[in-house]
C-alpha cells in the first residue's frame, strides 16, 4: 500500500478547511453562539474523520497483524506467543506510518516516532496478555484452533486499538 501523494495531505492550517466552513458556515456564524456552534461542528468534524480514517488504517493494520500471526502460527509452526508478537510488530509498523501521515498529516519526527513505539510497547502488553489469557478460556467453548485465536485477537486487537487512539490523538499527535 502507498502514501497518498504529499500534495494531497492538507496542512494544519487546512484541517477543517474552507469546504467545511463553508459547508457548516452560514449566516453570521462567526459570531455568538453561532460561532461557538460553527468552531464545535468543525472540531467535532476533524475529530470525526480522523476517528474514520484511524478505524480504517486499524483495520488494514489488522489484517496485516492477524495474517502474520496466522501465517506464523499454522504454517510456521510458531508458539501462539511469538507468532502474535511478530505480527503485532508488522501490524505496528504498518498502522503508525499510515497513521502519522494521512489520519493524523503530522511531519516525521524521531521523538514523535520513540514516543509512539514506546505506546506500542505498552498496548502490546495489553494486546499479548488479553491474546495469552482469552485462548485457553474460549478453548472451553469447543472451537477449532483457528477461531479461538480469531476471537483472542478481536478482544485484544479492539481493546489495543481504543487505547492507542486516545493516546496519539490526545498525546501524541495533538495539535
Amino acid at each position: 500500500m502507498t502514501s497518498p501523494p504529499s500534495n494531497d495531505a492538507p496542512s494544519p492550517q487546512q484541517a477543517g478547511g474552507t469546504s467545511r466552513a463553508g459547508q457548516a458556515g452560514g449566516a453570521g456564524a462567526g459570531s455568538g453562539a453561532a460561532g461557538q456552534a460553527t468552531h464545535t461542528s468543525r472540531a467535532q468534524q476533524m475529530l470525526q474523520s480522523q476517528l474514520v480514517k484511524f478505524v480504517l488504517v486499524g483495520g488494514f493494520s489488522a489484517i496485516v497483524d492477524f495474517g502474520s500471526t496466522a501465517l506464523f502460527t499454522f504454517a510456521f509452526g510458531l508458539s501462539d506467543g511469538v507468532a502474535k508478537a511478530l505480527g503485532f510488530v508488522l501490524g505496528t509498523l504498518t498502522a503508525y506510518f499510515i497513521n502519522r501521515r494521512w489520519t493524523f498529516q503530522a511531519e516525521p519526527s524521531g521523538r514523535r516516532f520513540a514516543i509512539t513505539m514506546a505506546t506500542y510497547g505498552l498496548t502490546f502488553a495489553v494486546q499479548w496478555g488479553l491474546y495469552k489469557v482469552s485462548i485457553p478460556w474460549l478453548e472451553g467453548f469447543d472451537l477449532n484452533a483457528f477461531w479461538v485465536r480469531a476471537i483472542s485477537f478481536v478482544i485484544a486487537q479492539g481493546t489495543a486499538t481504543v487505547l492507542n487512539f486516545l493516546i496519539q490523538k490526545f498525546l501524541i499527535f495533538k495539535r
